[in-house]
């Protein structure tokens, strides 16, 4: 495990830690949390006990974990092998409560690229020639996203051996860097598990020019820490808020066009999501101080918190033994 002395967001100095607890393994296996961090605990950082802080940054508003993952450690939690165990573990849960994982992933994979398509006609304006799924696996998002003299890329460090029909598929950053710029980059459910995101989003500015446009997609889940104040080890080690992505954006000179909370379907999770289109300036762009607009943002977030707790409890939600994710 590493310490971060600085945020991985933004650089700034001064963090504050607003909660610590020794995270462990559950005794028992009980919901698809539990086996994140029971794994984690078991195949990534080989030990039972860890003790981690949740780190607010008062210069961006970003929500971290810190200690978090070192390199070797990220290699063993992102290995095919680890999936494969993982997915294993999870099916096993799953046919416990007569949940088919596969059926449930069906069901996300026919929803999610209408759902992008959707968000990409109603914000981004110019041509888009060219463009980029960053940690887009298959391709699969970019499916609806076809046109007419149209490259469709996608940047995975584990990209598969089969992708989407169309797709140009790249394995390493230096091509990733050499087919720029691009008109549009997108980048759903990843800035959460980056060890720097402030780097990554440094990245997106490098290969695009102005009036190239950002579409992200993270899971917005900080009120959680913010409320519980208990830290577990899981795939999530960046917590962002609306003010704080915005503000890692606008750092890199991305001006928010659209920022939205959305209720998805991602794989067998169901969770709410910040959903947010960027427009690229030429010059970076002044962060905006956490204030009362961020306090009034985690009172929001924990009404959200709660009706999500309640549509899981009362058998409305698709998968009845996941853990609610905000």
């Amino acid at each position: 495990m590493r310490d971060l002395e600085r945020c991985p967001g933004c650089n700034a100095d001064g963090q504050r830690v607003f909660a610590t607890s020794i995270s462990k393994p559950a005794a028992e296996l009980r919901d698809d949390w539990s086996v994140q961090v029971a794994h984690m605990h078991r195949h990534v950082i080989e030990r039972d006990e860890q003790e981690l802080g949740a780190v607010f940054c008062p210069r961006c508003g970003l929500v971290y974990l810190s200690p978090t993952f070192d390199d070797d450690e990220l290699g063993r939690l992102y290995s095919h092998e680890a999936w494969l165990r993982m997915r294993g573990e999870l099916e096993a849960l799953a046919s416990t409560a007569d949940v088919s994982l596969s059926e449930v992933e069906e069901r996300g994979r026919a929803f999610r690229p209408h759902f992008v398509r959707s968000r990409i006609d109603r914000h981004v304006r110019g041509p888009v020639s060219s463009l980029v799924d960053f940690g887009g696996g298959d391709g699969l998002y970019l499916r609806e996203l076809a046109a007419p003299g149209r490259r469709r890329f996608v940047y995975d460090v584990t990209l598969p051996e089969r992708l989407e029909p169309g797709i140009e598929g790249i394995g390493r950053e230096e091509d990733l860097v050499a087919r720029a710029p691009y008109d549009l980059v997108l980048t759903m459910n990843t800035l959460e598990h980056v060890t720097f995101p402030g780097q990554t989003i440094e990245l997106f500015r490098r290969i695009t020019k102005p009036g190239a446009h950002v579409y992200v997609e993270v899971p917005y889940e900080f009120s959680g820490l913010v409320y519980t104040k208990k830290v577990t080890l899981n795939y999530h080690i960046n917590f962002f808020s609306k003010l704080s992505l915005e503000n890692l954006f606008r750092r890199q000179g991305f001006r928010a066009v659209s920022i939205e909370i959305a209720f998805l379907p991602v794989d067998q999770y169901e969770f709410y999501a910040l959903v947010g289109v960027f427009r690229r300036e030429a010059d970076p762009l002044p962060m905006r101080r956490p204030g009362l607009a961020w306090k009034a943002e985690i009172v929001e977030a924990g009404f959200r918190r709660l009706r999500e707790r309640l549509h899981r409890r009362f058998a409305f939600a698709r998968i009845p033994w996941a853990k609610a994710s905000a």
